[in-house]
């Protein structure tokens, strides 16, 4: 089936990345609670890294790879969320849990294609994400990138841009199988 297939093309790019990078990449999809789980992972083999097991499930709002789906999902999906979620929790004295301030974001996430996510989940944790689309643009899953955070800032251009790069490499592949 296409979660079957969108892992098959996925998996050779997240290796790549995670090599070319030295950081954890994972593939997250969206459940039905909504929360991100992770489906798929290649750790970092740095020896301080951020490891992101197959399973993790994270929030929709604070999250890198959330965000790509707050920000490229389906029409009035956004606001759904935040007329469910009226008073969405501060995990870290970083989260942003402001609806306006989140459109915002989301906003320029669409702008950039990608998501940049700083210790608002977890202390010491840094994400960057890029939404995987279908043919017809829709959001099938997120990639992410998970680093430690000074880690994350020592090669903050770079990694972003590979993230991005893959993002769309992967969404390349997966509308023309």
């Amino acid at each position: 089936g296409r979660p079957g297939l969108l892992r098959q093309i996925a998996l050779p790019e997240l290796k790549a990345l995670s090599h070319r990078i030295a950081q954890t990449a994972v593939l997250g999809v969206l459940t039905a609670k909504p929360e991100v789980k992770v489906i798929d992972t290649v750790q970092s083999t740095a020896d301080i890294r951020y490891e992101i097991p197959i399973g993790t499930r994270f929030p929709v709002f604070c999250s890198a790879m959330g965000r790509c789906f707050l920000a490229f999902g389906r029409p009035g999906f956004a606001e759904s969320y935040f007329a469910a979620t009226p008073k969405l929790p501060k995990f870290t004295r970083y989260t942003v849990n402001d609806p306006d301030t989140l459109r915002n974001l989301i906003a320029e996430i669409r702008r950039q294609r990608h998501a940049i996510n700083i210790e608002e989940h977890v202390i010491g944790a840094a994400s960057v994400a890029a939404p995987i689309l279908d043919r017809d643009g829709s959001i099938v899953a997120a990639l992410n990138v998970g680093c430690v955070t000074p880690s994350y800032f020592e090669n903050q251009t770079r990694i972003n841009a590979a993230v991005h790069e893959t993002g769309l490499r992967i969404s390349a592949l997966l509308q023309t199988a």
